[in-house]
């Protein structure tokens, strides 16, 4: 276990929506920059446009690691949840609309109801 001293730094948020917080930030050295938000799979970090790990904190907060210096911070909610309904939407009206002009195209070309 090591105790490090505080070092001397800044952040500000600079973007603050739903899914997506920007924070710009300015340390003289290594730090931890927290977002006193909870943490839940899906959000992902990114520390000048590279994606590095969101790191759990006092038991359910969102953090990420910083080297000293200037950087632009994005935590972006991205989970697979969504990503996968949207294929499964996508997927089904795709196959939906196929199914539908087959049936016209065997029916004449005349729209059937209930396959009459």
């Amino acid at each position: 276990m090591s105790c490090r001293a505080w070092k001397d730094g800044r952040a500000e948020i600079t973007r603050y929506e739903p899914n997506r917080v920007d924070v710009k930030t300015e340390a003289s050295g290594p730090s931890i920059l927290v977002l006193s938000e909870n943490h839940y799979p899906g959000w992902r970090a990114y520390v000048d446009g590279r994606r590095v790990d969101v790191l759990r904190v006092d038991y359910n907060l969102r953090a990420v690691a910083l080297a000293g210096g200037a950087h632009q911070i994005s935590f972006v909610y991205r989970p697979w949840s969504v990503m996968i309904g949207f294929l499964v939407s996508l997927l089904t009206a795709l196959v939906l609309a196929l199914w539908g002009l087959r049936r016209s195209k065997f029916s004449g070309g005349k729209a059937t109801a209930l396959g009459t």
